[in-house]
Parts: structure tokens; sequence; C-alpha cells
């Protein structure tokens, strides 16, 4: 819906933070407005702390949270009880995503000014990785991982540089897989005011550098590129994104396939 596209749109260049529930298909198949790049998508997980049987993934998918009956108790209406009625018996991506909706205002409370792009990457970056991931950074059905308030938060006032990579394309459960006209985001985040570098380094030694951004007031910078316009070769790739501050340096990596 372009309408809804759009109001998401201004949302986000006002500062405020989306996230939306990716829907209860059980399907790689997600709910809009989840399933815009932008909006922080949060599925359902179990009390195994797997993902929810009933919860939509695909390749947007950001976090899951606690979303099964039994693990979350909420208010709730009857026709005889309107007004006070509680239950422990729902499930749902609905019920996952204001658990993630507290996390994302806990965190703006400890840095006010840090921008929806921040929340999103610090959220991911803090996420607990299952051994249903088996050892990747992401999955289509799990996202980045289970959220982890703690985490989270404490990352969002780290005085340090570092670098991060968030890449919502097609992913395989080792890496990133892309066919060659596939469109990609990449978002290193840091300290404002220090630089980043993303380098893509390929088959039979062949590197590019996409470009060095200064990271904003929040301490973001996002590349927007294209594997074909770039002439990426079919192959395995290593995409790098290098930030400095203060004579420190630190680097983080993902990998990618660049299909025929």
């Amino acid at each position: 819906d372009p309408y809804m596209k759009a109001q998401v749109d201004y949302a986000i260049s006002k500062g405020v933070v989306v996230l939306a529930a990716a829907g209860n298909d059980g399907c790689n198949c997600m709910s809009y407005p989840a399933n815009y790049p932008e909006v922080i998508a949060v599925g359902a997980s179990d009390s195994a702390n797997n993902t929810a049987s009933f919860s939509s993934w695909g390749p947007n998918l950001d976090i899951i949270a606690p979303g099964t009956a039994g693990d979350v108790c909420s208010s709730a209406y009857t026709s005889t009880n309107a007004t006070n009625a509680y239950t422990c018996s729902y499930a749902g991506t609905s019920l996952s995503t204001p658990i993630v909706a507290g996390l994302a205002a806990l965190m703006l409370q400890q840095h006010p000014g840090a921008s929806p792009a921040t929340i999103a990457a610090l959220i991911a970056q803090a996420a607990a990785k299952l051994p249903s991931m088996g050892g990747a950074y992401f999955t289509l059905k799990q996202g980045y991982g289970l959220v982890q308030a703690g985490n989270a938060i404490a990352r969002v006032t780290i005085p340090l540089p570092f670098g991060q990579l968030l890449n919502k394309s097609s992913a395989s459960l080792s890496s990133v897989s892309l066919a060659t006209g596939a469109d990609m985001d990449s978002t290193c985040m840091g300290i404002a005011g220090a630089p980043c570098t993303l380098t893509l380094s390929g088959p039979s030694g062949q590197i590019l550098q996409i470009g060095q951004k200064i990271l904003d007031e929040y301490g973001g910078a996002e590349f927007a590129w294209n594997a074909n316009s770039l002439g990426l070769n079919p192959g395995q790739w290593t995409v790098t994104a290098t930030t400095t501050y203060a004579g420190q340096t630190k680097t983080n990596s993902i990998g990618l396939t660049v299909l025929p």
C-alpha cells in the first residue's frame, strides 16, 4: 500500500521508531508494514526460545520475542468484562511486538537522540544467537536472534566505536545471498563524527571500496548499493565495515554469495 509506506517513511524521517508484528501464518509471508525493510519486524519465540510455529518469517524479519500462550499475560476484552479482564492464553506476534517496543523506549530514554536506524541496529546486535541459527548472524526464521533487553540498553551507551552491517536481503543460513541485480542496504554504526569505510573483497582478489562516510550525529551511516552496477563477479564475497575513532579501529564483516 503506497499510502501506508508513505506514512511509515514520514514517521521514520521524524525520528519515530516503527515496529510491527511479522504475522501469524507460519510461512515466508510476512505481513505489512512489518515487511518494509525500514520497520523493525518482530516474530514470536516459544518457551524453548525457538521461533514459534505460527510466526511468519522472511528476509525482513529483525528479531523474535516471547509470544506463545502462557509466556505473556495481557489485558483482555470479553463481552462480560470490558474493563478489567486479564488472560495468559493468547498467542501471536502482536504480543511479541510490544516487548520490543518497550525495549526501544528504554533505549531512547538512555540516548534520546538515537535515530530509528541506530535503535534497530543495536537491538539486532544485542540479540542472542540461538542454536537453531546454526552459527549464522542472520536467518530467515529467527532474524538476528532472540531479543536481549539488557544487552541492547548497555550498547546504547557504549563509548567505543563498533562496526555493524545489517543487510536485509534474501539470506541463506550461513551467509547473505543475492542475485547480481539485487540492491543491498549496509548500515555502519559507531561514534558520531567517525569515518566508516565499506569494502567488498571477492573472487580472484577483487577488492572494491563502496565509499567512506562520516557517521551522523547518532553514530550511523547507510550505504545503498547494487551488485550489478558494481560489477560483482559471481562467487563468495566479504563485506567489511571499518570504523576509526580516537586511534582505535574496529571492523565487522559478513559473508556474501553473489549468484550467477
